[in-house]
């Protein structure tokens, strides 16, 4: 698919979903995929604060950010997929590990889950406290300002204001600003925490996801949860190999054991193979 055919699919989703400023919010959109490309990498039109409807939730972003990414129904389409109609009717803990503006965490607090949710930025956490808000489901939900990590600790994290869902611990040249923040251990955290059978962690840090699982190992080979990660492969290979010694299997992003969890897997195997992607078990 072409860029510009791609940006056009993008603005048509934009334009079904958005809830309020939708000419400036075009206007943005046209300054800064099209036009800078052209006259440089200025954009003329800031992106506003606006609304977007996504499932049965409203999403705010904020403005001159990019956040309008993680609002479409697009975002992650496997993950929206498996949350919303693989798990439908179903019941849990969801914790979500690096939460940004709360895409997952304001829907599975929707859908009545016992949502833990950690989002170490503060502009982040304060969007996602914002839109659980909006949605009336914060009672669902207990946020921490908290990353988390193998020990407890202050560290830098990195991030380009206008990306704020890439923030990582891990410095490079697209991140050109930076925050302190505190990173705690999982199980020392929840230690008297008690969850749900049905329980699933997404893990999503950009780069650190060796370091959280190591710090909720015990939550881990007690609970066996369903786990959903985006792997940055080259600083994961202890991860991997913690997970299989434990019996974990792997569909792409999803860690699963097979006991509990094949009836949820088998779903998400048929749709890859419907969607000719090639995810196979591993």
């Amino acid at each position: 698919m072409s860029k510009l055919k791609f940006l056009r699919r993008t603005l048509n989703s934009i334009n079904q979903q958005i809830l309020e400023n939708k000419f400036t919010f075009n206007c943005a959109f046209f300054s800064h995929y099209i036009l800078k490309n052209t006259i440089g990498n200025v954009s003329l039109v800031k992106f506003p604060a606006t609304k977007f409807k996504y499932s049965n939730i409203i999403l705010q972003t904020r403005p001159n950010t990019i956040d309008f990414w993680a609002c479409l129904e697009s975002y992650e389409p496997d993950l929206t997929y498996f949350l919303r109609k693989v798990l439908e009717n179903q019941k849990g803990t969801f914790i979500d590990v690096g939460g940004h503006i709360g895409r997952f965490t304001t829907l599975m607090a929707k859908q009545r889950w016992d949502v833990i949710s950690f989002e170490p930025v503060k502009t982040n956490y304060e969007a996602l406290k914002n839109n659980l808000a909006i949605n009336e489901c914060e009672t669902f939900a207990e946020t921490y300002n908290l990353g988390l990590g193998n020990q407890s600790s202050a560290q830098t994290i990195y991030f380009n204001p206008k990306e704020m869902g890439e923030a990582s611990l891990i410095q490079n040249n697209g991140k050109t600003s930076k925050d302190e923040i505190k990173i705690v251990r999982f199980d020392e955290l929840m230690k008297r925490r008690e969850f749900e059978d049905l329980c699933i962690v997404k893990i999503d840090v950009e780069g650190h996801e060796n370091n959280v699982v190591e710090g909720m190992s015990e939550f881990i080979e007690n609970h066996r949860p369903l786990l959903i990660i985006e792997l940055w492969e080259e600083h994961s290979q202890n991860l991997i190999l913690f997970l299989k010694s434990l019996g974990y299997k792997r569909l792409h992003i999803f860690w699963f054991i097979e006991s509990k969890h094949a009836i949820y897997m088998d779903k998400m195997y048929e749709l890859y193979n419907n969607k000719i992607l090639r995810y196979e078990y591993q």
